[in-house]
C-alpha cells in the first residue's frame, strides 16, 4: 500500500514567516522572495491555489534559485494532478538544493502515478539518505520493490518502516503482499491482521486477508472478510466479485449472481464480473445469458482468454464444435501457456475426429500442466 504525500504540506522558512506575519500585521507589502513564498503558503492553507501560485511565481522572478518555492508550487501542480508541471518544480527544487528529502519523496510518488517503478524506488532511496528516519520513504520503497518483484527487499524496508513506526500500518500491507508471493501465508495473515488492528476500516487488509484466507481453505473466515471489506467500502467492486466465488462454490448461486451482478453495478467495465457471473448463468441453466456475458467481457477487454475459454465450453456442450475450436483457438492465441485451452481444444478436435490434432493438444496441455488427464 503506498503512502501518499500528505495534502499540500508546502515549506516555509520559519523565521522569515514570523517577519512575514509581523509585515502583514503592518499592513506592508511582500517585498523579497521569502516574504512572497510565505505569502503562498499562507494561501495554500487557505484553499487559494490559483493566489498560491501567483505569489511562488512571484518569489522565483525575485530570486530563480529559490529551491523552496519551486518545490512548493510543485506541490500545487501535485496537488492538481498536473503531475509534469509538478515533477519539472521538483526537479528544479532538486537541482538547486539536492538535501530537500521531501522533494524527492514526492517525485517519487508521481512516478508511481506513472508506472515508472524503478525511478520511484531510486527517489524513496534518496529521501532515506538524506533522512534515515523517513518511515514512510520505506514503506514506499518497500511497495515499489515488492511491484517489480524484488520481494525480499521489499520486507526488508517494510520491516525498517515498522521499526520506525510501529503503527504504520501501510507497511503491514506491503510486507504482507509480499510475504504472500513468498508464499508465506501465516506471515501474511499476520501482516493483515495487524493493519486491520491499527485501522479498523481498512476494506482493503479485510480483502486481502479474506483472499489468503480463502486459497487456505477457511471459507468462513474468508466469507466474514469479505463482508468486512464490503461494508467499509460499498463499492468495492473485487469483493463482491471474490464474495460472489464463495457463494457459487458453496451452492449459493442466487447470491452469487447477486454479488456479480453489483460489481459490474459499481464497474461496468469489470470483465472478470461477466466472466464469473457467465459461469453462474451456466450453472442456473441460462445459456443465452452466459453467452451475453462472455460477449461482454470480450468486448471489453478482447485480450482475455478466460472469456474465449469459457465461450468455447458453452459451444462444445451445446454441439457447436466448430465455434468452441474457433474460441479455443483465440484463448491460446492470447496465453500460449493456458493448459486448460489445450486440454478442451484437444476434446473438441476428437469431437471432429482430428484425433492427431487432439493428441498434440492433450500433449501440450500435460506438459503446461502435468495434473491435467491425472
Amino acid at each position: 500500500m503506498i503512502m501518499r504525500p500528505s495534502r499540500i504540506k508546502v515549506m516555509c522558512s520559519i523565521i522569515v514567516f514570523a517577519a512575514f506575519a509581523f509585515l502583514c500585521s503592518c499592513g506592508k507589502s511582500p517585498t523579497t522572495a521569502a516574504d512572497y513564498n510565505n505569502l503562498g503558503c499562507n494561501k495554500v492553507q487557505k484553499g487559494e491555489l490559483d493566489g498560491a501560485v501567483s505569489d511562488f511565481n512571484a518569489a522565483l522572478k525575485l530570486d530563480p534559485r529559490y529551491s523552496l518555492a519551486y518545490y512548493n508550487r510543485g506541490r500545487v501542480m501535485l496537488e492538481r494532478l498536473d503531475y509534469d508541471k509538478a515533477v519539472a518544480d521538483f526537479n528544479r527544487s532538486i537541482e538547486i538544493n539536492p538535501n530537500l528529502p521531501r522533494a524527492y519523496f514526492d517525485r517519487g510518488w508521481i512516478m508511481i502515478q506513472k508506472g515508472n517503478y524503478n525511478q520511484a524506488i531510486s527517489d524513496f532511496g534518496h529521501a532515506i539518505e538524506l533522512d534515515p528516519k523517513y518511515f514512510q520513504a520505506y514503506g514506499n520503497r518497500g511497495e515499489m520493490k515488492g511491484r517489480v518483484g524484488d520481494y525480499d527487499g521489499a520486507i526488508v524496508d517494510c520491516s525498517r518502516a515498522i521499526e520506525l513506526n510501529p503503527e504504520f500500518e501501510a507497511a503491514y500491507l506491503s510486507r504482507g503482499h509480499a510475504k504472500d508471493k513468498k508464499d508465506d501465508a501465516t506471515g501474511a495473515i499476520a501482516d493483515y491482521s495487524k493493519a486491520i488492528e491499527i485501522e479498523p476500516h481498512d476494506a482493503v487488509a479485510y480483502y486481502d486477508r479474506g483472499t489468503l484466507l480463502r486459497k487456505k481453505g477457511d471459507v468462513v473466515g474468508a466469507l466474514t472478510d469479505y463482508d468486512r471489506a464490503i461494508a467499509c467500502d460499498p463499492k468495492f467492486d473485487k469483493a463482491f466479485l471474490n464474495r460472489g466465488g464463495i457463494r457459487q462454490d458453496t451452492g449459493d448461486l442466487v447470491g452469487a449472481m447477486a454479488d456479480y451482478s453489483h460489481a459490474i453495478e459499481i464497474n461496468p467495465k469489470f470483465a472478470m464480473a461477466y466472466i464469473d457471473r457467465s459461469s453462474a448463468k451456466v450453472a442456473k441453466g441460462d445459456v443465452a445469458g452466459a453467452m451475453a456475458d462472455c460477449n461482454a467481457a470480450i468486448e471489453i477487454n478482447p485480450g482475455i482468454a478466460l472469456a474465449y475459454l469459457d465461450r468455447g465450453t458453452i459451444r462444445f456442450n451445446h454441439g457447436d464444435i466448430n465455434g468452441a475450436i474457433l474460441d479455443f483457438d483465440l484463448a491460446i492465441g492470447n496465453d500460449q501457456k493456458f493448459a486448460r485451452a489445450y486440454e478442451y481444444r484437444s476434446k473438441a478436435k476428437a469431437k471432429n475426429g482430428d484425433q492427431a490434432g487432439a493428441d498434440a493438444d492433450m500433449a501440450k496441455a500435460r506438459q503446461l500442466d502435468p495434473s491435467i488427464g491425472k
